[in-house]
């Protein structure tokens, strides 16, 4: 459901195509592509999908990764090293109320945004190397502040990892959906963080 209501959404944009596909992308499919959005429960992730994406970082493209696409499957340090963090034997979620409290209000992704309140899925004791990351919003688990919105610079890309994404209504939510198009224009190394805005509430079944 979400790959037809958001490349049908996405795909509005002024200058925006958009290019489906379901399971890990192959390399023929990252071919000329600006910025690639993962969603899915990252099955598909082997060592051989870590060398394409290696070549997908060397040309500059940009990649999301939302919600469980962060799974590291059976290679978690590959998986690791190239979103950020990536969730494995150990990891641990809890699906409820918490509040995502920015930590760069001053980024391009985050800007202007208050501490913004969800019932969704958090993770914490992801695999990876925290010092690496810009961690933009964390949440509290466990009595400590735990990364749940980070960027990453790594070799020619930009990547942004965002963590809530469990239910389809935290997809309606308009702020939410703010912060997705920002990070996929920021991925996509785009002047203008905001150009997808106009999207925000076409489609959203919310209630003020």
């Amino acid at each position: 459901m979400w790959l037809e209501r958001w490349s049908r959404l996405l795909a509005l944009a002024e200058n925006v195509t958009v290019k489906t596909c379901m399971g890990f992308p192959t390399g023929e499919q990252l071919a000329n592509v600006d910025v690639t959005v993962f969603y899915n429960a990252n099955p598909g992730w082997s060592a051989a999908n870590a060398a394409t994406m290696d070549a997908y970082h060397e040309r500059g493209a940009g990649a999301v990764y939302l919600h469980y696409a962060v799974d590291g499957g059976k290679a978690p340090d590959l998986a690791a090293e190239r979103f950020g963090l990536a969730f494995t034997l150990g990891s641990k979620f809890r699906h409820g109320e918490f509040d995502l409290v920015f930590t760069q209000r001053d980024h391009q992704i985050t800007r202007g945004f208050p501490a913004l309140h969800f019932t969704d899925e958090t993770y914490w004791n992801l695999r990876g190397d925290v010092s690496r990351l810009n961690v933009l919003g964390t949440s509290v688990e466990d009595n400590a502040a735990r990364p749940e919105l980070w960027t990453l610079e790594r070799a020619k890309s930009r990547i942004v990892g965002c963590i809530p994404g469990h239910y389809s209504w935290t997809f309606d939510d308009p702020l939410f959906r703010i912060l997705v198009f920002r990070a996929i224009c920021w991925a996509a190394k785009q002047e203008n963080p905001d150009r997808l805005a106009d999207l925000a509430l076409i489609g959203a079944r919310w209630t003020k």
